[in-house]
């Protein structure tokens, strides 16, 4: 019972069957820890010897130093499935089971890397005022990056990398830039506005300048291909789970929840601070709370997790560890689920993250056959081994301009056995010129004064009117906050009161307010935020009001106040 037999190496299966069928491997000569013998046989090995030859090495010998390394390469032989798996193993496909489950359809979106010089609304209005020295971007629209703009710098970037490997290996020595050449290239496409440079990691000299960081006020292509996705589908009454391999400093997910909440799409991020027995809990109150978009790393959900409510997954980076594409994609084709389902795969078409898509789809082919899923190309697939890790294979292909001789993956899918349908058809999109997103400044009124028998009558008023709805909770549990800091003087809001009889009167003035999108939200947590003078006479009248009150803990947690069992702390 197991949802990935092999992992692309024969080794793997050895001490698996070893355990089951001792008696069988005896007799054909395997005894425990011979997995060498196991891969002679029924595996492929890579024996690379280097010789270096320099007078200076020995002077008692010829010169010349030999080096020999042995690896095994991610094959199988034909033989193993009939030897060993084909009288002692079932396979059952999630597809041999279409009368309760619906069908997949699940393929490659290949992006062109230069788009239309157009507007798509959102936001790159620029200004600047007085006072102040940071550029504001006020919401309107985000102009998408020019054609050449993003193509140019990654073809510098790629050629810089390529001649920095290729020294090396000319030199003799291992080829350390290799990983960082297949990282770069294959994030620097999707994140390139946080691109940090490209350093040697043994001596620290500079391989790529970071002047290559471009604007992230643009929007790029393969963003708009996201957005228009995510949209058709929510239109259709569908939610979209996407699915990004370089998280973390990169800000992939980040990235994208600004662009979709940018449009008014309700999006939920699962990093990995959420444990995993607590994430399926923590999708489903996200599913309650109504988000349309669910962000993630595929790590997270690979293994245990259904994500029935999300029919549509889309790869917006693949990565190249086969393992866990393979079982993110499945996450909702599951039994259980009813709509139809779609897994889409998205890359930049003719750069290292289609030749990515495109070797990941052979390996996958390879990986089923020896599950008993053979394609039309049938055992040979097993053999057909790209001479290294799908990590070495990508980058020794790129250093050596090796893209082209790759089979596509449309036509890979092709032959897999999952019946595609017709859903909704996946193909290259246009740009978009139709989105739509709140503006704050359309929303706030001018000058205005709003009244209460009390001053957090008032600010009720003045938030249902103002603040944006997500925040109404936070200033009601803080009012008490909030009405201090007016009383101590808050640019923008002052109150007045003319007789103890009369009503307070709010007064709001946007105009000294910045109102762009993420200062205008920083002006209104502050005010939330209790003030340093908190000792403020309300009606010649101090408040006071019980903080906390120490208690045993019944779990172990973070002390509020650093308050013990039985003291209290009061706000006066």
């Amino acid at each position: 019972m197991t949802g990935t037999l092999l992992n692309g190496y024969a080794s793997n299966l050895f001490e698996l069957i070893f355990r089951m069928f001792p008696q069988r491997l005896k007799q054909m000569g395997f005894n425990w820890g011979d997995v060498g013998k196991w891969i002679d046989l029924y595996g492929v090995r890579e024996r690379v010897t280097k010789i270096r030859k320099d007078n200076a090495l020995n002077s008692s010998s010829n010169g010349s130093s030999v080096r020999t390394s042995v690896k095994e390469l991610p094959a199988a032989a034909p033989q193993l499935f009939t030897d060993m798996l084909s009288d002692v193993a079932c396979f059952i496909q999630m597809s041999d089971m279409f009368e309760v489950l619906p069908e997949l359809q699940e393929g490659p979106l290949n992006v062109k890397l230069g788009g239309e010089r157009t507007f798509v609304s959102c936001t790159t209005r620029i200004q600047r005022k007085p006072g102040r020295t940071k550029r504001i971007v006020k919401k309107g629209i985000r102009l998408l990056a020019p054609p050449w703009y993003l193509e140019k710098n990654l073809n510098e970037v790629s050629d810089l990398l390529r001649k920095a490997v290729q020294k090396e290996i000319e030199a003799g020595g291992q080829p350390v830039l290799l990983g960082s050449l297949l990282n770069t290239l294959l994030s620097y496409p999707d994140v390139p506005f946080n691109f940090k440079g490209v350093y040697h990691p043994d001596t620290g000299e500079e391989i790529v300048s970071p002047r290559y960081r471009l604007s992230d006020r643009l929007l790029y292509p393969k963003e708009l291909q996201l957005i228009k996705f995510a949209r058709a589908r929510i239109k259709a009454g569908r939610k979209v789970g996407v699915y990004a391999m370089y998280t973390g400093k990169l800000g992939t997910l980040e990235r994208l929840q600004t662009l979709f909440e940018e449009r008014g799409i309700k999006t939920g991020v699962l990093e990995s601070s959420v444990d995993g027995p607590l994430r399926e809990a923590w999708i489903a109150e996200r599913e309650q709370e109504g988000i349309q978009v669910m962000l993630t790393n595929p790590i997270l959900v690979s293994t245990g997790l259904d994500l029935l409510n999300f029919p549509s997954l889309y790869f917006y980076q693949t990565g190249y560890r086969l393992s866990i594409v393979r079982q993110a994609s499945r996450r909702h084709w599951r039994i259980g689920q009813q709509a139809l389902c779609e897994t889409v795969y998205s890359g930049y078409k003719g750069t290292m993250q289609e030749l990515a898509i495109n070797l990941m789809a052979t390996k996958m082919v390879t990986a089923l056959a020896l599950e008993g899923q053979f394609s039309q190309d049938g055992l040979a697939a097993l053999t057909e081994s790209s001479g290294g890790s799908l990590a070495n294979e990508l980058a020794k292909r790129f250093v050596g301009n090796n893209i082209a001789g790759v089979e596509s993956a449309e036509s890979i899918w092709g032959k897999m056995s999952v019946t595609p349908t017709h859903l909704v058809p996946i193909t290259p999109t246009t740009v978009i010129t139709d989105l739509e997103v709140d503006n704050i400044i359309d929303k706030v009124p001018t000058t205005s004064t709003y009244f209460g028998t009390t001053l957090e009558e008032a600010l009720v008023s003045w938030v249902h009117s103002i603040v944006p709805e997500d925040m109404h909770g936070r200033f009601e549990q803080q009012i008490i906050y909030v009405s201090n800091n007016i009383e101590l003087g808050v640019d923008g809001l002052t109150v007045s009161r003319t007789s103890f009889l009369e009503p307070y009167e709010l007064h709001w003035d946007p105009t000294k307010v910045q109102l762009n999108d993420i200062d205008f939200r920083r002006w209104l947590l502050a005010l939330t935020t209790k003030p340093v003078e908190s000792n403020v006479m309300r009606d010649n009248e101090w408040k006071l009001e019980l903080l906390v009150e120490g208690k045993a803990l019944g779990t172990k947690r973070k002390k509020s106040y650093n308050v013990s069992e039985g003291q209290m702390v009061f706000n006066f």
